[in-house]
């Protein structure tokens, strides 16, 4: 019997859900300039918050190698890489278990898995590697993994409610660098009131934890301090500030999101004037989901067994492009289903969509993001007519608001489960080398009705051979669409000219240059590049176009500013003056044009490597890593300074190295 085409049905949220017709596709409804009208919550954090209700030191279990110098007995598991659907497709864990729990991270050139029965490492092509038994690592279940693109490490907790003494450790792992196989420390933190795993999280600076049970359910630790194997500092926070976030976007803060029956409530951690965390509420608002409750039991082929289909709790969280993004299992007019959000920092919505047919179910979901705003949706199908079968369901970031392209099958399962238990989750994270390629792990039922699992990388740019940074096949890309601001985020009054051009037209009693918020930032963020374009400015004008920004609410402090300044003619130039890297170097000669003529730059970012051109004369070229930039990110938002003076820029594109 043939089976007819099933196709995502997805919806747009603005601030709620909207109730569509019904049919297998729901289109996207999003209100023009939507994304522009939310401006981010990224204020500067108050001074007080809410303190750690207490600390510890936690001395660190060091291995010099992931096999413990080959003394850990090796856990061969996976592989087998081949084309599925036009996508790489290759098996994780194939020992059987209704309780897989299967999680990846990809960074290093590696893919590092893990489930309730050990831990693997493979190659970018699926072939494995390396593979140890959880109790390599101190023991325990529930893994949660993670690879932190900012420090270059992997990290892992594995819950041990057995251990001896009764502290129900968290063992949180983390490598030495960005190769899983060397050395890792691992930090035991008592949670003698836990009764389940957690969820793990990560942002430049914190490593943080949730769980359920006792007074305390959320600590954080410095990431610094793991990767160097130092004994580490583990803040503890009464009751438990939400699910946190894997941050992908350049801050130190870490993000916590708490999504209740009605309400979305974020908190994050930043560090206090004296150095210690503090828990500040960022925002707290009620979501309007249309379908937000447990999702029921799911069906199989051929028995009255059903199987879990997951929780309507998100399983990640990511944040990306300075918005939060996850999916979760819900309740859909009987069946399991699938929806997906894009949030504001402040937990207002920007688009859902919501992935259901009524005659199957959806179940086990996790989402990735990457730096494109580009989505992969990973997750498992399973109804009376077939086994527990693996999918993903993916969007281009210019895609239609609330709208996911087919649904791709990874597999088919061959029996039936014997029981309800189905695993908690599955994984699907961003490629931490690229920030670009997306990859997912989804169970699969084996021909034992337990569960295997199937790893699958989705590409968002053409192959290259060449080293990471190193390559230059991307092509040049418009920065502005030249119709509106769409792709952008302002307060300030920038406007788009009939002829392209984007200019700042000053409202009155403006003035002054912090007023972070009414500069033009990117939403995506950037690496290593080159910046062509074209400005001009009134007389005694002033902007400045701002690279790697790593904190929207203070730009000068948190990125790169090349200067845009009415100094021409000036004989002396510094830092200061047009051309120049504030902070850091001035232009090597004095370039710029007059007032109301137009200025070309071309500035090259790669690694801390910094170039300038101003008109066709190269008047900057810095090694920024032993400098007064040196700490700047390596990668961010692209901005251009609002200094209440009138200011054009046209031809604005970038292509990315």
């Amino acid at each position: 019997m043939t089976r007819r085409r099933r196709s995502v049905r997805t919806h747009a949220v603005i601030r709620h859900l909207i109730s569509v017709s019904s049919g297998l596709l729901l289109h996207g409804l999003l209100l023009p300039g939507l994304l522009l009208a939310q401006t981010p919550t990224e204020s500067p954090p108050p001074t007080e918050g809410r303190a750690p209700s207490r600390s510890e030191t936690i001395q660190p279990i060091r291995s010099e190698s992931f096999d413990h110098g080959g003394k850990a007995r090796e856990r061969r598991q996976g592989g087998n890489p081949r084309q599925v659907a036009g996508y790489l497709v290759f098996d994780g864990s194939t020992d059987g278990n209704r309780q897989v729990d299967p999680q990846i991270a990809v960074g290093g050139g590696y893919v590092f898995h893990g489930t309730n029965s050990g831990l693997v490492i493979y190659d970018k092509a699926g072939n494995f590697v390396d593979g140890v038994s959880q109790s390599a690592f101190n023991g325990g279940i529930d893994p949660k993994l993670f690879f932190d693109p900012h420090n270059r490490v992997f990290g892992f907790d594995l819950w041990n409610p057995w251990d001896d003494a009764k502290l129900k450790p968290v063992n949180v792992s983390v490598s030495a660098g960005d190769d899983p196989t060397k050395a890792w420390n691992t930090y035991p933190v008592p949670a003698p009131g836990g009764v389940d795993g957690g969820g793990i999280g990560y942002s430049r600076k914190w490593i943080g934890y949730s769980f359920p049970g006792g007074d305390d359910r959320t600590f954080v630790l410095r990431t610094a301090q793991a990767k160097a194997g130092e004994p580490a500092e583990v803040f503890h926070f009464a009751g438990s500030l939400g699910h946190p976030v894997q941050t992908q976007d350049p801050v130190d803060d870490l993000y916590f999101v708490d999504v209740g029956r009605r309400d979305i409530r974020v908190v994050k951690v930043t560090e206090g004037e004296d150095g210690t965390p503090r828990a500040v509420e960022v925002g707290s608002r009620r979501h309007g989901f249309e379908f937000n409750g447990y999702p029921p039991q799911s069906p199989q082929k051929g028995t009255d067994q059903k199987t879990a289909s997951g929780d309507r709790n998100p399983k990640n969280l990511v944040l990306q492009g300075g918005f939060l993004w996850f999916s979760h299992a819900v309740h859909c007019k009987g069946r399991a289903a699938v929806q997906w959000h894009q949030l504001e920092l402040d937990g207002t919505v920007v688009q859902s969509g919501l992935i259901h047919d009524p005659a199957t179910n959806y179940i086990q979901t996790t989402l990735a993001v990457n730096r494109n705003l580009d989505v992969l949706v990973g997750f498992q199908e399973t109804n009376g007519e077939m086994f527990i079968s693996p999918r993903l369901a993916f969007r281009r970031a210019s895609d239609t608001p609330g709208t996911l392209r087919e649904i791709v099958r990874l597999g088919e399962g061959q029996a039936a489960t014997d029981g309800v238990a189905w695993g908690d989750y599955s994984g699907s994270v961003v490629d931490g080398d690229n920030l670009l390629d997306l990859w997912t792990i989804q169970s699969i039922a084996g021909a034992d009705g337990r569960g295997d699992t199937v790893i699958c990388r989705v590409p968002f740019e053409p192959s290259d051979d060449s080293e990471p940074g190193r390559g230059e096949t991307a092509e040049w890309q418009p920065l502005f669409n030249g119709t509106d601001l769409s792709g952008w985020r302002t307060t300030g009054n920038w406007i788009v000219q009939d002829d392209g051009v984007v200019t700042l037209e000053p409202r009155p009693g403006e003035s002054g240059w912090q007023r972070y918020d009414a500069y033009l930032t990117s939403e995506r963020t950037y690496s290593d590049f080159v910046l062509d374009l074209e400005f001009k400015f009134e007389p005694k004008g002033n902007s400045g176009v701002f690279l790697r920004v790593g904190d929207r609410s203070n730009h000068v402090d948190s990125g790169l500013e090349v200067q845009i300044l009415d100094t021409y003619g000036k004989e002396d130039v510094g830092h200061h003056d047009c051309g120049g890297v504030i902070r850091t170097v001035g232009p090597t000669k004095n370039m710029v044009k007059p007032a109301g003529e137009w200025n070309r730059y071309t500035i090259t970012m790669r690694g801390s490597q910094l170039t300038v051109v101003l008109n066709g004369e190269q008047i900057v070229d810095i090694d920024l890593s032993d400098g007064p930039m040196k700490d700047r990110p390596a990668a961010g938002w692209i901005g251009f300074q609002d200094e209440a003076k009138r200011i054009w820029y046209r031809n604005v594109r970038i292509k990315e190295l």
